[in-house]
């Protein structure tokens, strides 16, 4: 009984550690390719393209939530 406890504990260190590692590695990439998206296209075309992102994000937020409510009003 022992063993299983021990052996589920090193089982949740390394997948916690592998999650951890994949979340800094996204972290690190999206910082250096927004730092060289914004050099390269400068301040004027990044400002749309992050105008734009913004907009999309705006409404696939409200997507979700619509879809959401038209889930709750249909399962009544």
């Amino acid at each position: 009984m022992k063993h299983k406890e021990s052996n589920e504990k090193m089982r949740f260190l390394n997948n916690t550690s592998w999650m951890l590692a994949q979340q800094i590695y996204s972290m690190i990439l999206s910082l250096v390719v927004g730092s060289l998206s914004a050099r390269y296209l400068g301040p004027s075309n990044y400002g749309l393209l992050s105008y734009g992102s913004s907009l999309i994000s705006l409404f696939t937020m409200m997507c979700w939530i619509l879809l959401w409510i038209f889930h709750l009003w249909v399962s009544v």
